[in-house]
């Protein structure tokens, strides 16, 4: 004969098998119904998983870490992708001046950037002269602009010709496109010695 302690009562068994309770116990900590000794849990002891609230907060941390690197450089990316634009709209102004000279030889390059395009259906004339995508063309200050960024091709007229022409970074009928990070609210360039002292863009 066994003795056998459960919840401070003492039972007396034969053998474990033998040894039955009724009475109600606590299994996992949670009340259960002892039918044998050994007792074994009757119902389903499933552990409630989920978030504590440090857990939580350790999450939101490192998402907010991870965000705190990434989104200075995705808008450095942004930036540098901006300028890339510019910098490949400049090149087609510039070819679209070259364009326009040789189509009004008599009239030497655009007097303004609008002159390089036209809306569509767009007919050639010398004050629209279709060689601009007409978005670029309408990418003055004072409008929306193109990838952040607006334009100007100023006409430089002597003789009653247009000699020769300056796009903001800027360009000059050289076509090396040149830049100057300048100050806050400067003011474009418009003679080509002023745009040639910038820095030219490698």
């Amino acid at each position: 004969m066994t003795d056998y302690v459960r919840d401070g009562r003492l039972a007396a068994c034969f053998s474990p098998s033998s040894c039955l309770f009724s009475y109600a116990y606590a299994c996992e900590g949670r009340p259960q119904v002892a039918l044998q000794w050994p007792a074994k849990c009757l119902l389903n002891t499933r552990d409630n998983k989920g978030f504590s609230l440090i857990e939580l907060l350790i999450v939101v941390a490192i998402i907010l870490i991870i965000a705190a690197v990434a989104i200075p450089n995705l808008l450095r990316a942004r930036i540098a992708a901006n300028e890339a634009s510019a910098a490949q709209s400049l090149r087609q102004i510039n070819t679209a001046e070259f364009a326009y000279n040789a189509a009004y030889p008599n009239l030497g390059y655009s007097t303004d950037l609008a002159s390089l395009g036209g809306a569509p259906p767009c007919s050639p004339s010398s004050a629209t002269a279709c060689l601009l995508d007409n978005v670029l063309a309408s990418a003055i200050p004072g409008s929306a602009g193109k990838s952040g960024y607006v334009f100007a091709a100023t006409g430089i007229t002597a003789g009653g010709m247009t000699t020769s022409f300056i796009t903001d970074f800027c360009s000059t009928e050289d076509g090396v496109i040149r830049f100057d990070a300048g100050q806050s609210g400067a003011t474009p360039v418009t003679t080509v010695s002023d745009c040639q002292a910038f820095t030219m863009m490698q």
